[in-house]
């Protein structure tokens, strides 16, 4: 199945395509399946029975939600099983740091690819993104298309939101990485306990061997630092940084690594 005829939002439906409708956070997909099938939708995965204007059409399922994420692993998650992925969550710095990483990676000759709040880059492309992590099935299709044009690893942000919803489901990181915590996002998490439980479901994605490194100077380091972890800091971690001096168009660091 082409993942391309796949939508969960029903403006972007065109003729020959499946919508699923998704129940949201501020909007509920059942609501926009007429829109879907006036716009050509051939089949319609719902879980909530209406009076649609093509009822020969609808599929229904217990869960739609739990039917895309099925979909995907069943028949895109084989496809990016290769696909190096770098995760980075955090409040600040997340995009800077992916994006370094990125940089340094091509310099490497690394067929990279960097996704998070400035967009998709890969290659000479460049995507806007309307969100740090993009809604799942957004996500898969990326990926694929990444995979398709020879891509090798991706640096990626994940957001609090995204850990939270689920939207990298059956993603998993080969290298993870923490940034710090401080308030923010709050009018959706409410309280910063939530807001760390949600930074923590990062752990969920990852493979038996996937180190994380960790920003030791953070106050919330130690809620991350647990299994297979690297700290970084000002002093007594794995990396330490010794000095760090901007010159211009520049940042030079000193640091020794394993006391070294």
């Amino acid at each position: 199945m082409d993942i391309n005829k796949i939508q969960t939002d029903s403006r972007k439906v065109k003729n020959g395509d499946i919508f699923i409708a998704l129940k949201g956070i501020s909007s509920d997909g059942h609501e926009y399946i007429n829109s879907a099938i006036e716009k050509g939708a051939s089949k319609v995965i719902a879980s909530v029975k209406g009076n649609y204007s093509n009822n020969s059409i609808i599929e229904y399922v217990d869960d739609t939600q739990e039917y895309l994420y099925n979909l995907l692993e069943r028949e895109n998650l084989p496809k990016i099983n290769d696909l190096t992925i770098i995760g980075l969550t955090g409040t600040n710095g997340k995009t800077t740091t992916c994006y370094l990483i990125y940089q340094m990676l091509k310099s490497l000759d690394v067929k990279a690819a960097y996704l998070g709040t400035i967009g998709l880059y890969y290659l000479d492309n460049f995507k806007e993104m309307s969100h740090t992590t993009p809604e799942v099935l957004e996500l898969y299709k990326l990926l694929i298309e990444l995979v398709n044009n020879g891509i090798t690893h991706l640096v990626m942000e994940v957001s609090s939101h995204a850990l939270e919803q689920d939207r990298i489901h059956g993603l998993k990181f080969s290298v993870a990485g923490f940034t710090n915590m401080t308030q923010d996002h709050l009018d959706y998490h409410k309280t910063m306990d939530n807001y760390l439980n949600a930074k923590l479901k990062i752990f969920n994605y990852f493979k038996t061997n996937t180190k994380i490194v960790v920003n030791k100077d953070d106050e919330y380091a130690k809620h991350f630092m647990k299994d297979n972890y690297i700290t970084l800091g000002k002093s007594n971690c794995d990396l330490t940084i010794i000095k760090s001096e901007t010159l211009g168009d520049k940042t030079n660091i000193s640091f020794t690594y394993d006391n070294k």
